[in-house]
Order: structure tokens, then sequence, then C-alpha cells
């Protein structure tokens, strides 16, 4: 039996060995893996900042709806439930731009606004207005155009001023000019009047312009 005992202790030894022998060149390959990640985000990090500089956006501006855009054009938005076409054209003034026009679209999708809906043309708390395919542009007054993209949902605001309001992440796409190449993104803070189809925006972020 101590014979026995012996044995299963020994066999039981090298089995523990073993595992932590094992354990320890997982855990090594796993630090080496991790190191090389790393290396190559240092890497790309270096040649980024190399190419790129990173500089504060700020603008404040309002656009309009372009009611006769959205009539000229019934099938732009043909993919539900984002079927309600909306163009926005308006004006601001924003860092790195300085005065300019803007001109953006997107596809909504308005189920909460339909005669089906509880509260039809009115939008409750917990309910939103869900956007896609925004697409737009700042072009400053020499003609150079930053591009951005968007989507989001519409939100009931409770700004006595104004009946909707959203807070969404516009991420710029490039452009022409000085702002060709050009990344980075921001957070928006419009507010949307019903009365005068007007709707004031706050955006902020960071702009990444190539050297």
């Amino acid at each position: 039996m101590k014979t026995l005992n012996f044995v299963a202790l020994t066999a039981l030894s090298v089995s523990l060995i073993f595992a932590c022998d094992v354990s320890q060149a997982i855990e090594g390959l796993q630090q080496e893996e991790v190191s090389e990640i790393t290396e190559q985000e240092k890497v790309a990090g270096r040649w980024f900042n190399r190419h790129y500089r990173t500089v504060p956006f700020k603008a404040n501006f309002f656009t309009v709806l372009n009611e006769e855009e959205v009539v000229a054009n019934p099938d732009a938005c043909d993919t539900p439930p984002f079927t309600a076409y909306n163009v926005q054209d308006g004006s601001g003034e924003a860092t790195h731009l300085g005065r300019f026009t803007t001109h953006i679209t997107f596809c909504g999708d308005i189920t909460e606004l339909l005669p089906g809906d509880d509260s039809p043309g009115v939008l409750e708390p917990g309910e939103s207005l869900p956007y896609d395919s925004g697409v737009g542009s700042f072009i400053a007054s020499n003609g150079d155009k930053l591009y951005f993209t968007a989507s989001g949902e519409v939100l009931p605001s409770d700004h006595p001023d104004y009946d909707f309001e959203f807070h969404d992440v516009f991420i710029f796409t490039g452009g022409t000019g000085r702002f060709a190449g050009a990344k980075g993104r921001g957070m928006m803070d419009s507010f949307v009047d019903l009365a005068t189809d007007r709707t004031d925006h706050r955006w902020t972020g960071t702009l990444k312009l190539p050297k």
C-alpha cells in the first residue's frame, strides 16, 4: 500500500509539474502575442501622428427642411423602415472652416408619427424616430468641403423652445481642398422646432487632418 501511495504521489507530482509548464508556456505565448499587437499598434500610432494632426472641432449652425428637394425625390429612401427622405440646408460657423454652408440628407423611420400609432403625430417619452444613411458636407467660403456621415435617433425634447432633439455620433469621411483625407468624429447636440422646420445644431469633436 505504501508503495502504491508513493507511486501515486510521484505521478501526481509529475502531472502537476507538466500542467504548470504547459500553463506557463501558454501564458508566455499570450504575452508575446499581446506584446506583438501592442507594438503593431504603437507603430500605427507613430505613423498616424507623423502624417496627421488632431485638432478640436466645434460647429454652431442651423438647418431648415428643403421641402422642394424632398418632393422631387420620392424614391430616395426605399429600404424599410427608413422610407422618409429628409433634406436639410443651412449655414453657420466652425473651427477650421470659418463661415460655411451645409447640405445634409438622411432616411428616417417615422412609424411613431403615423396614424396607426397610439399617439399619431406626437413622440411620447420612450419613443423615437430612428434615422440612417445620413450624409452631409460643410462647405467653406472658398469651396473646400468636409464630408461626414451620421445615424441615430430623434427623441422628444423637454426644452420649451423645441419639439425634438438628437445627440448622436458623426464621423468625418474626407473632403476636398484642405480637408482632403480628413478623419475624426464627434457628438451632435441638435434641437428641432417643427413650427419653423428649423434645427439648431451644436457639434463638437476632433478633426484629424493630413499634415
